[in-house]
């Protein structure tokens, strides 16, 4: 400011810098008053900080004087929430931060009455504005008041209360399976994710390795399988694939904790494959069982239940082989045999169920006669069976043919004859048994059967032979003789063609009535019987004669023969038969002439206990 006389030009202050002034939106203006001129700034603002001139002039002579104008901003909070959280057992800050034109500011803090400062061990003073909160407990909520001052004094102190909550990081404490994490497969499951913090976390659950460890990361939104409920997955009817390791995170705004469980699925067994087999004898096959299941099965083969065949040295022992799946058993048969077909069962269990499927075995073979050649009596009228039994697989045609006649030399014509009317008849007939009337001597001889299939050819010869009756017994003679019967031993004939003998008959009387009349009294026996005539009379001569016979018939009779039976006497003992229920039994001996009449029993008591 100056003064002086009016003649004297004062001039307005003037800013040595006017660009600064440029839209500043101050309003900057100097007033006179008696001489003296006055420059005024409505509204102070770092913009109309810098230098002012002001000039005058006196006696021709010009003054001036410059003022330097400088303008602070006034402290100010910024990044400073006035609420805010620690986050528990962490040191955590609580954050102040102050700006203004001066750099170095000078903090404080305050809780609730307590200063705290760099002696607490409890915080930490930054220096630059957060304090930071050593090991947060629940006890280090409150409200904090955070304060800034500027270090050379200039300006005003400024405060912010600031309050503070504590927050708790989630933990998970327990994750749970109902019924368990080992369950049956269709079951009902649920997986419970147990956790705390503050605020409440939220839940987020997703499956990151499937029943086999591989990593996979499918979230809810990826399956079909479970659904989410807050902190809980469920399963309807969980899946064998559903198996695998499921991992649940639990998170609010301070932090997430993550942790994992294992399911596994069981699967009751199921065979997938268990096929028939063909084979060829002689060949070699592989029987194969394939089972899944979860735990893997157990896998056994057996024939008609029995597990035997495998101690067969043609046999391989059975291989197993674990597979992703399941099982399979691999059972080899080397240079395979009829006796290896028929039915073989596998089965599968694995603790959750046992399974089981039948597989028929089949082996192809060529044709095979147990007996291939046979010997056939007959006689005239008879009806024979000519049988071509045999074994084979697939089924082999039968032909018969008539290879030569056993009464002697058959013409050319005679034999051409004989394979038209017998061969005719056979091969017509699809069964292998055939009957055949004899009836013409042409009949016998010599038959062949040839069975093919495409595996091979088998012959079998029948001898057709006319047969004869025994005969005549070489000797006859008396074992045993009693009053009214007699035991003989009979010697069988010698060899003769024809079947076996089959028993032995007797034609007797007593030899006065024996040559007066022509009808007698007949026994048979056969040859597993006791050769005994009974009722006969006492002192009586009786005369026999004996034939042996056979399916062709009744032999040569023996020359007559003379027996005498003994007087009348005792009766023979009886012979006792078992006892049952306290009731005696014996068989009636012989009676030696007179009909028994009347048994005779003596007994001693026995001793007894009492």
């Amino acid at each position: 400011m100056a003064k002086g006389d009016t003649k004297n030009k004062l001039h307005v202050v003037e800013l040595l810098e006017p660009d600064h002034m440029t839209g500043t939106g101050s309003k900057v203006y100097t007033e006179t008053e008696e001489g003296t001129v006055k420059l005024y700034i409505d509204s102070l603002s770092t913009s109309v900080a810098g230098a002012y001139k002001c000039e005058t002039e006196f006696e021709g002579t010009k003054y001036t004087m410059t003022y330097n104008i400088k303008v602070y901003d006034g402290l100010y909070f910024v990044n400073t929430s006035t609420s805010q959280h620690l986050i528990l057992g962490e040191d955590s800050p609580i954050n102040c931060e102050v700006r203004g034109n001066l750099n170095q500011l000078n903090y404080g803090w305050d809780k609730e009455e307590l200063s705290i400062d760099n002696d607490n061990i409890k915080y930490e003073l930054t220096g630059d504005g957060p304090l930071i909160v050593r090991n947060v407990s629940n006890d280090d909520a409150g409200i904090y008041k955070c304060s800034a001052t500027e270090i050379d004094g200039i300006g005003n102190i400024i405060e912010q209360e600031i309050t503070v909550e504590v927050l708790v990081k989630p933990v998970i404490s327990e994750i749970r399976a109902s019924p368990g994490n080992v369950v049956l497969a269709g079951s009902n499951v649920t997986i419970q994710c147990l956790a705390e913090g503050t605020p409440h976390p939220e839940f987020f659950w997703k499956k990151v390795a499937d029943k086999r460890g591989r990593t996979i990361n499918a979230t809810q939104e990826q399956n079909t399988t479970w659904h989410q409920e807050i902190n809980t997955i469920l399963f309807e009817e969980i899946l064998e694939n559903d198996a695998g390791v499921y991992e649940c995170t639990s998170a609010n705004r301070v932090g997430s904790y993550q942790d994992r469980i294992k399911i596994e699925v069981q699967v009751a067994p199921q065979i997938k494959y268990f096929e028939d087999v063909n084979a060829t004898e002689g060949s070699m096959v592989q029987v194969v069982c394939k089972a899944t299941g979860n735990p893997i099965p157990l896998i056994t083969v057996t024939y008609n239940g029995d597990e035997q065949f495998q101690n067969d040295s043609r046999v391989q022992p059975p291989q197993t082989v674990n597979t992703e799946y399941g099982a399979e058993l691999y059972v080899t048969f080397n240079n395979v045999t009829q006796e290896f077909g028929g039915i073989y069962l596998c089965q599968a269990s694995n603790g959750v169920d046992n399974v089981i499927k039948e597989m028929n075995f089949t082996v192809f073979y060529p044709p095979h006669f147990d007996k291939p050649e046979e010997l056939i009596w007959g006689w005239n009228g008879k009806t024979i069976n000519m049988n071509c039994e045999h074994e084979s697989n697939p089924p082999a045609k039968r032909t018969w043919t008539f290879q030569a006649n056993d009464i002697g030399p058959t013409s050319t014509a005679e034999h051409a004859e004989m394979n038209r009317f017998i061969m005719g008849q056979l091969n017509n007939i699809q069964e292998n048994n055939m009957n055949l009337t004899i009836n013409k001597k042409m009949r016998y001889g010599v038959y062949e059967c040839v069975v093919q299939n495409e595996l091979g050819t088998a012959k079998k010869i029948v001898h057709l032979k006319e047969a004869y009756a025994p005969g005549a017994i070489k000797n006859v003679t008396i074992l045993n003789v009693t009053a009214s019967s007699m035991t003989f031993k009979i010697e069988r004939p010698d060899y003769i063609e024809g079947p076996p003998v089959v028993g032995y008959e007797a034609q007797y009387d007593t030899s006065d009535n024996y040559n007066v009349t022509n009808i007698h009294v007949n026994r048979t026996w056969g040859l597993d019987r006791k050769f005994i005539v009974e009722r006969l009379k006492p002192s009586t001569t009786y005369t026999f004669k004996f034939a042996a016979k056979n399916e062709a018939g009744v032999g040569v009779w023996t020359d007559t023969m003379e027996f005498e039976t003994p007087e009348t006497s005792v009766p023979e003992p009886p012979t006792w038969d078992e006892s049952q229920n306290g009731n005696l039994r014996w068989k009636s001996p012989e009676a030696n002439g007179n009909p028994i009449d009347h048994y005779i029993i003596e007994y001693c008591p026995g001793l007894h206990d009492g």
